[in-house]
């Protein structure tokens, strides 16, 4: 797995520079149709070695330069599905998108001086998930979650105060983004993918706000809820 993720970044800085060429080069509708094709075609030099002992769960992570851009996540995408086609039952942990996490921390400094800014985030989730075709519900899913976004910014920005509690919910935002549109595009490419919060599965912290510990519970509980789902389904 780690050999594939180091394959994995270098072939996706190859592919950012031809796709920005394209996209340069080109007329909007025609570089959405090289963008199809471009996309179609990446990762097809993955290989992937057979499980030493037949089905083995695996947890891959993904950081934010490996899905900062529709290309890089097409190639975890494909890479995610090599591993499923093998044999492999994966557990898939996203970080966000690029920079968003710096993104948001400055959008939370900006609350605090009275001006919200979204838009950025907005477009960068909404054309990725554009560029990958995953269609208007998963658009739709990306928007209400910003519209929550801008919600709890403009709750910053009227009481003036950004306590530790807070600025966490505020970064969660880039990784709950980021499992929406890496899970859909797994199920595009025919792999069952359900995207998660992590709350969502049980995960337990201390309540020392940003310098939180795992607490020993959250494994037997995030088992337990995985447990409930088909088998077949990659948790996201």
């Amino acid at each position: 797995v780690i050999q594939s993720r180091m394959h994995t970044f270098q072939k996706s800085m190859y592919i950012e520079k031809i796709g920005a060429e394209l996209l340069t080069k080109q007329s909007p509708r025609t570089s959405q149709l090289r963008m199809s094709t471009t996309l179609a075609t990446i990762g097809d030099d993955i290989e992937i070695k057979n499980p030493e002992t037949g089905v083995v769960k695996i947890v891959m992570k993904f950081g934010g330069s490996s899905l900062a851009t529709a290309e890089r996540i097409t190639y975890v995408a494909k890479l995610i599905r090599k591993h499923v086609e093998k044999g492999y039952k994966p557990i898939i942990v996203c970080s966000a998108m690029g920079k968003t996490t710096n993104t948001l921390i400055s959008a939370g400094d900006f609350a605090l001086q009275g001006q919200i800014f979204v838009d950025s985030l907005r477009t960068m989730h909404v054309a990725t998930a554009n560029a990958l075709e995953l269609g208007p519900t998963v658009v739709a899913s990306l928007n209400e979650l910003l519209d929550e976004l801008q919600r709890l910014l403009e709750g910053i920005k009227y009481i003036g105060e950004l306590t530790p509690r807070t600025n966490d919910a505020l970064v969660s935002f880039g990784e709950r983004l980021s499992v929406r549109i890496v899970s859909a595009t797994l199920n595009k490419l025919g792999v069952p993918a359900q995207p998660f919060d992590a709350w969502s599965l049980g995960m337990l912290t201390s309540s020392e706000f940003g310098n939180a510990e795992v607490l020993d519970a959250t494994y037997s509980r995030i088992k337990e809820k995985l447990t409930k789902f088909d088998g077949m389904i990659v948790p996201v």
